[in-house]
């Protein structure tokens, strides 16, 4: 097993050191869903599932770190659990063994402080964090100064360095490292693009062979354009993903019923500017939600390498008002994918795009899947164009 990389001769997909061509067939953990299993069990249930899902052609898988079972940071920042770390080892040598390559997820949680809300995994994760609270020792009284602190930038470093010096890193297993699960569900782009364009680098630095990554929600409305575009936009980033679900409730209409290759094969098309007659058709009146509870959402998710030749401007960025970005010269995309569970996050309100700012057209291939089904890649066509979006503003919880 080696590192993987964009493909220096075919960059819009991924390969080895020795240059050849890895296809990723992954699906997204994420985490053990039965609160009833002690720690014994749980590693018991994931070496059967990952020995289960490499069996049948599986060699890619998304892990969450900021959960029970994994989280080096339980309850106080700076203070490691020895327990959780000896847990992540296990599921990294595991994956080695199998050849499954791992996209770890350094966190998730959306609040600083008690966990008051309803739980979305009951006494499986919580998307609340005590150890950062300042009540507790740490850094940040809300999720806003964990991100615009230097305190809580340090926290966030800290946790990274930890693990990069635990030698996380050292296996060819651990693929990508993927700062945070969808950002944007909790803050808004003026905020988690400028802390995401301090930590690529940086993490870069403590993780030299693995590639660094951003997440954000669902690309499921007129808006995810401009939002990928400013992620896409940032400079240290050689790797892109966009995550998407099968939704009922959602604005675009490939995503209320398409099959989930297909969904996961248009999210990662780009085209030029958008016109009436090229953009994608919208409902005409909302879509009516249904119950997540009576309709189960698939997910899915996509990985692109893009490194442009030359990196573009941002647009000005004002305060409640997301970021619109452009990428000049040659755009690469190399795909991996993960399917993703449900997530109870909606895709934040548009920001408006600069018409006449050009767009590259590179096409893609995809691999995605449905929960815990591996699935094989499938080449895409150029996206015919982009519609127009006005605001950005972080989506309830």
């Amino acid at each position: 097993m080696s590192i993987i990389r964009p493909s220096r001769r075919h960059p819009r997909y991924l390969e080895n050191e020795d240059g050849s061509t890895f296809i990723p067939i992954g699906c997204n953990i994420c985490f053990c869903r039965d609160a009833t299993l002690d720690d014994t069990r749980v590693l018991q249930t994931f070496t059967r599932w990952m020995t289960d899902f490499a069996s049948h052609g599986g060699n890619f898988m998304r892990l969450w770190l900021g959960t029970p079972f994994c989280n080096v940071v339980p309850e106080r920042a700076g203070v490691y659990s020895q327990d959780a770390l000896d847990h992540l080892r296990a599921l990294v040598a595991l994956a080695e063994r199998l050849g499954i390559r791992l996209k770890l997820t350094l966190e998730h949680f959306r609040f600083i402080g008690p966990d008051t809300r309803p739980a979305a995994f009951p006494g499986i994760i919580s998307f609340a964090n005590q150890a950062y609270d300042k009540s507790h020792g740490g850094p940040a009284t809300d999720i806003n100064e964990f991100f615009t602190s230097e305190a809580g930038q340090r926290a966030f470093l800290d946790k990274c360095r930890f693990l990069a010096d635990a030698g996380i890193g050292d296996s060819p297993a651990v693929a990508i490292i993927e700062l945070w699960n969808e950002i944007n569900s909790l803050l808004p782009t003026r905020i988690w693009k400028p802390w995401t364009a301090q930590m690529l680098p940086k993490v870069q630095r403590l993780f030299p062979r693995q590639l660094i990554t951003q997440s954000l929600g669902s690309f499921s409305g007129t808006n995810a354009w401009q939002l990928y575009d400013a992620l896409a936009d940032l400079d240290d980033n050689p790797i892109l993903q966009a995550h998407r679900y099968l939704d009922p409730g959602a604005e675009l209409d490939i995503c209320r019923s398409a099959p989930i290759d297909v969904l996961a094969a248009s999210a990662v098309r780009t085209g030029p500017p958008s016109s009436p007659k090229s953009a994608p058709s919208r409902p005409t009146t909302p879509a009516t939600p249904t119950s997540t509870s009576a309709t189960p959402r698939a997910s899915c998710s996509t990985t692109c390498s893009s490194r442009p030749s030359s990196p573009a401007p941002p647009a000005a960025d004002s305060p409640g008002t997301g970021t619109t970005s452009t990428l000049t010269g040659t755009t690469s995309m190399g795909i991996s994918g993960a399917s993703s569970t449900p997530s109870t996050a909606s895709t934040p309100s548009p920001s408006a795009p600069d018409p006449s700012t050009p767009k590259p057209t590179p096409s893609a291939a995809t691999a995605c899947s449905a929960p815990h089904r591996p699935s094989s890649g499938a080449a895409t066509r150029p996206r015919p164009g982009r519609p127009s979006s006005s605001t950005d503003s972080p989506p309830p919880p």
